[in-house]
């Protein structure tokens, strides 16, 4: 379901950048950013990146995937992904988040898959996919998710996908079958 864009760098910068399995562990790294600015792929997989600051990705901004996962992320500031306008795919999964914070994902409109599983996530903001009405597939399967604020997906006119598997709810209320997909 989600778009498989085809990399149209044709400059001399990177397209894609794998830098998996080594030992990162904070944003930004030294890299010269200007090298960086028509990347369109970015996996950062398996390292030890343990906290993302406001901006960390500033000078990414035509970067259509983002891989976190495997690392050992126990908080993403809100202001992290912002000016990430084209990102299509966020993939965070298998780290140690606890709580998805308001205002974390606004900005990524073109968002298409968000892929949070296998966290130790026990709560989120109401508002939390406010605006990501491209998302097609959520993941929050593996995380310890027991309730979900009213209405808090909404916002997700486009989704086709909801994994929930591996949590510990009891229940759905009403208010969360209000969209589309779910009748």
């Amino acid at each position: 379901m989600v778009s498989k864009r085809k990399s149209t760098c044709l400059s001399t910068k990177m397209c894609r950048l794998f830098w998996t399995w080594y030992s990162i562990q904070y944003l930004p790294f030294t890299v010269d950013h200007s090298i960086l600015s028509g990347l369109t792929e970015l996996n950062l997989e398996n390292n030890k990146i343990s906290s993302l600051e406001r901006q960390s990705f500033s000078g990414v901004t035509s970067l259509l995937s983002l891989d976190l996962h495997g690392n050992q992320l126990c908080d993403v500031k809100q202001g992290t992904v912002d000016g990430l306008i084209h990102l299509t795919r966020l993939r965070i999964s298998s780290n140690a988040l606890t709580v998805l914070h308001k205002g974390l994902f606004v900005g990524l409109r073109s968002l298409e898959a968000l892929y949070l599983e296998n966290n130790q996530i026990t709560s989120m903001s109401r508002n939390i996919f406010k605006g990501l009405g491209h998302l097609h597939e959520l993941d929050l399967s593996g995380n310890n998710l027991s309730w979900f604020p009213d209405s808090v997906f909404k916002p997700l006119s486009s989704l086709s996908d909801l994994l929930l598997n591996d949590n510990s709810i009891m229940q759905i209320k009403h208010t969360h079958t209000s969209n589309p997909w779910w009748n």
